[in-house]
């Protein structure tokens, strides 16, 4: 994990996330985070000295725990197929204590020898969303 984290040190693309509004974040190849900027952290109103990166989310606060769980089975088939993912997702905010979606997107993370060494996600608030009618409704 250590030499994942170096060669993120070169690679400008946590430049990108640290200035984004949307929640971003990199996972090893064995669901570990090994980085998240601070919108995914205020998602979840996880105060600014938490300590996530190392941890697998089954590790963390049980905000985080219920929506990110089958995540790593998403994960696992981004990294054997090469190919990134969708995922909507509905969340109940803490700070706003009412229910939103999400839109995930997971993607392959690759070291400069072409081996995929885990996966970089991307979350948003839809800016419209708009579904058939739905008889049931399950929250995650």
């Amino acid at each position: 994990m250590k030499t994942i984290a170096l060669e993120l040190n070169t690679f400008p693309l946590t430049a990108l996330m640290d200035k984004s509004l949307d929640s971003w974040g990199i996972k090893d190849r064995h669901s570990r985070f090994i980085y998240t900027n601070r919108a995914f952290l205020d998602c979840f109103n996880l105060p600014q000295g938490v300590d996530i990166i190392g941890k697998r989310h089954d590790e963390l606060p049980s905000c985080v725990v219920a929506f990110l769980a089958n995540l790593r089975q998403e994960e696992k088939k981004v990294i054997k197929s090469g190919q990134r993912t969708t995922l909507i997702k509905a969340h109940l905010l803490r700070h706003k204590q009412k229910r939103h979606p999400y839109l995930y997107e997971i993607f392959p993370l690759y070291n400069q020898e072409g081996r995929c060494v885990g996966t970089v996600f991307y979350g948003k608030k839809p800016d419209t969303f708009s579904l058939p009618p739905i008889r049931y409704f399950y929250a995650i």
